[in-house]
């Protein structure tokens, strides 16, 4: 062993440590069943590096020949890892069963029984021999016949995945392409490390590219994962929304096939997930298939359905809804399962109260069909209304580890929301339902009992029910009457059956709310991003056009921030982009509408605004980026900006004018000196801010 083995082998070394991390990272992280595969073919990868290093450093030719072996473990798990992460990435994961596991692993399995007993039959490799390299001895070989056919084995993983990889790439959106591309270097680079080492052309003979080759994939896993998020926003997010949705969902294909199915499915069924794929829907679930029309004509329309045996079966209102390809033909049905088992006891427990029950019924189903928060609270309160009168309800919910008023109704209280929300946030009531999580029914009979003095103000009659999501508390619904012993047994199992599906919605909501400000906002800097701000534009152009009002528009280029990334790098880069976002958010009204429109590039909205008010925002914003100043680890970072105005007037008749109109008086400010504001009227040439 000597320094310049130590020095051939550090790219080994440093390529284990990065691959690890990433699949570390991974598995603590992202915890997806595509992360946890990705996260074993790192592991792979990576214990084929160090071993190979490990040979290369030790002298003793016994030593490297046992490290040599070792490596086979890595060359196992390595292919069979790879090909399920890229059927579940490319999104065939249906593919993926036991079969096909099995013919995965066959060769690799038999290349460890071979390899054992390579010294007998010499099928795998010939006898190792030691010749000379840069740092000393290399061990080298030749294969045998098997291993020739596990080079054609491997041949057929990679070329398989490269043409998922490639369909998927060339079919995605322009984000997720890149991500595409990210994965398709790996396999094109194993492939090339192969034909190196069976063409005799190995530009580092004698030593084997291919963990150099992996060292390489190994700073494309990171550039993938970290940067482009391969594992988290592609599958993944998908994956979470999907997954965490307590309503069932099934996916069929025109065959009835089962596709997919979520975690609240397989349970409501009592199926596994992995063995149900592939398999008939009459086959995973014959009551479920045998009582639901699965024609076309069935979409939108609520079907019951009884699943289970014995006293207690559980009930299901079931939706399906079909999807079309191009040509016209039916390509796969989405089945949704919402368990209204509660609703049913409630129903059976309240024969007398059937308008209750039924009311309870239809809110669930408008619930299930609402995403937008807001409305999913308003319409809570609207339908619990028709189920069980009030005076006044909120709906409450933890935030920020505070319980706010998020949606009210009814006869208001003499004070503010604010002072509404404090005063609620501190009711002994409230903050026993925190800790506790109990349905609370405060309904006095005589006006001075002892626990009046518990009730709100001007209520005679309180209930409080917990909206609870896997037995967490997330909020509550509290009802108040004037009407002394307003509220009864029946009326507090009533709202607690449907509190259960205000939770369900709730949660629904803040799943679909998270996805979206995923879509339109900008990663780094949290202003919105350009596809965003070009249908908003368009949507206000409309606006003002229609009624009359003024709208103006504001383009910021920072100057010479090429020379930002060149000297102090691309992290400083980043930050003096946070430090821009948060100065223009600063200068801005809520109704106005900030978004990174290129690199280095922020645009601003102003509807109701005309150039007057436009330039002086402007020119505020020039000011705060000229005083703005970001410490880096080599030194103050100061920028300037560049700013074009321009608004709206009859000459300009889309988004694209306006954007041209304001580019016109950027560029003005450009050759105006930088660090300066200029607008252009359609019909003039650029003016001074």
């Amino acid at each position: 062993m000597n320094v310049l083995s130590w020095l051939i082998a550090l790219p080994l070394y440093l390529g284990a440590v990065i691959a690890v991390g990433c699949a570390g990272y991974m598995l603590v992280r992202l915890r997806s069943r595509l992360a946890k595969v990705g996260a074993i073919t790192l592991f792979g990868i990576s214990e084929v590096m160090f071993v190979y290093a490990l040979e290369i450093c030790v002298a003793d030719p016994t030593a490297k020949e046992w490290f040599n072996r070792l490596q086979i473990i890595g060359f196992i798990v390595i292919p069979v890892a790879w090909m399920v992460f890229i059927l579940r990435f490319t999104g065939f994961a249906v593919w993926i069963n036991q079969r096909v596991i099995i013919g995965l692993t066959f060769f690799p399995a038999l290349l460890v029984v071979l390899a054992s007993t390579n010294k007998l039959h010499h099928l795998v490799i010939s006898d190792p021999v030691l010749v000379g390299g840069a740092d000393g001895f290399v061990l080298t070989y030749t294969y045998g016949i098997f291993g020739v056919i596990y080079i054609f084995y491997l041949i057929l993983i990679l070329g398989a995945s490269l043409l998922l990889l490639l369909r998927m790439t060339l079919e995605a959106r322009p984000f997720y392409q890149q991500q595409g591309i990210a994965l398709l270097m790996g396999p094109a680079t194993c492939v090339l490390a192969i034909f190196l080492v069976t063409s005799g052309m190995n530009p580092i003979a004698p030593y084997s590219p291919i963990p150099y080759i992996f060292a390489i994939d190994s700073l494309l896993a990171a550039w993938g994962v970290f940067s482009l998020r391969v594992g988290d926003i592609l599958p993944v997010a998908r994956e979470r929304v999907f997954d965490e949705m307590l309503d069932g969902v099934i996916i069929i294909d025109r065959h009835k096939r089962v596709v997919d199915l979520n975690r609240a499915a397989a349970k409501q069924l009592q199926v596994e997930e992995d063995v149900s794929l592939g398999q008939e829907l009459r086959k995973v679930a014959p009551m479920l298939a045998s009582q639901i029309d699965l024609s076309p004509s069935s979409e939108g329309k609520d079907q019951s359905v009884e699943l289970g045996n014995g006293a207690h079966p559980y009930h299901f209102n079931v939706r399906t809804s079909f999807w079309i390809d191009s040509e016209g033909q039916l390509t796969s049905c989405q089945i949704w399962l919402r368990d209204i088992t509660p609703l049913k006891q409630v129903e059976d427990s309240l024969r007398l109260a059937l308008h209750e029950t039924e009311t309870l019924r239809q809110a669930g189903l408008a619930l299930a069909a609402e995403l937008d928060l807001d409305q999913v609270l308003e319409r809570v309160l609207r339908f619990l209304q028709q189920a069980v009168p009030y005076d006044r309800a909120q709906v409450l919910l933890e935030e920020g580890g505070a319980i706010r008023v998020r949606a009210l109704h009814g006869v208001m209280l003499p004070s503010t929301e604010e002072g509404l929300a404090r005063r609620l946030k501190n009711y002994l009531l409230i903050q026993q339902m925190h800790h506790n999580p109990e349905t609370i029914c405060v309904s006095v009979v005589v006006e001075h009992h002892p626990q009046a003095a518990l009730l709100p103000m001007d209520a005679r009659s309180f209930l409080a029910v917990p909206l609870l999501m896997n037995q967490r508390f997330i909020g509550c619904l509290v009802l108040e009457s004037f009407k002394m012993g307003r509220y009864t047994s029946a009326e507090q199992l009533l709202v607690e059956a449907f509190a259960s599906q205000a939770a369900i919605s709730i949660q629904n909501a803040y799943l679909f709310q998270r996805v979206r400000e995923q879509a339109i906002t900008d990663p780094l800097t949290g202003v919105y991003n350009r596809r965003y701000f070009m249908e908003t534009v368009n949507h206000e152009i409309g606006l003002a056009r229609k009624q009359g009002r003024e709208l103006a528009m504001i383009l910021i280029d920072l100057d010479h921030f090429k020379w930002v990334n060149d000297t102090f790098g691309h992290v400083a880069g980043d930050q003096v982009l946070v430090r821009i976002s948060q100065a223009a958010r600063a200068q801005i009204r809520t109704s106005d509408v900030c978004c990174r429109y290129g690199g280095e590039e922020f645009a601003i909205l102003l509807p109701d605004s005309d150039i007057s008010a436009a330039l002086q925002v402007a020119d505020r914003l020039r000011e705060d980026i000229n005083l703005a100043r970001v410490q880096t680890r080599k030194g103050e970072v100061a920028v300037t900006a560049s700013i074009g105005v321009a608004s709206l007037d009859d000459r300009i008749l889309n988004v694209e004018d306006l954007l041209h109109q304001a580019d016109l008086a950027l560029y003005a400010a450009k050759e105006g000196g930088r660090n300066c504001v200029r607008f252009i009227h359609s019909n003039s040439t650029a003016k001074n801010g």
